[in-house]
């Protein structure tokens, strides 16, 4: 018998529409602008229906939210390596 952990596929597709549907808010995002993104759009660019989007998505606003945290995290790992590769930008000061 293996030891390996019974995977949850229902999650998984769950998570894998959620990906699709912010890479699809991404690009329209990138083309046009953040106010150019419409939940008819983006349905249509993954083959879904406009209604389906908030069994993934409460409202609009919340894939803006998960965009700003994708975002957000993304810059912080940014820093994080600056930091750690340049540990004079923690203790450069603008004084003479």
């Amino acid at each position: 018998m293996s030891a390996l952990p019974n995977r949850d596929r229902r999650a998984e597709r769950r998570e894998a529409t959620r990906r699709e549907i912010l890479d699809a808010a991404w690009e329209i995002a990138r083309r046009d602008g953040l106010s150019a993104i419409t939940l008819r759009e983006v349905a249509g660019r993954i083959g879904m229906r406009s209604p389906s989007l908030y069994s993934h998505f409460d409202a609009k606003n919340a894939i803006y939210d998960a965009m700003f945290a994708e975002a957000w995290g993304e810059l912080s790992a940014v820093f994080d390596g600056l930091e750690r590769y340049s540990p004079w930008l923690r203790h450069s000061s603008t004084s003479p």
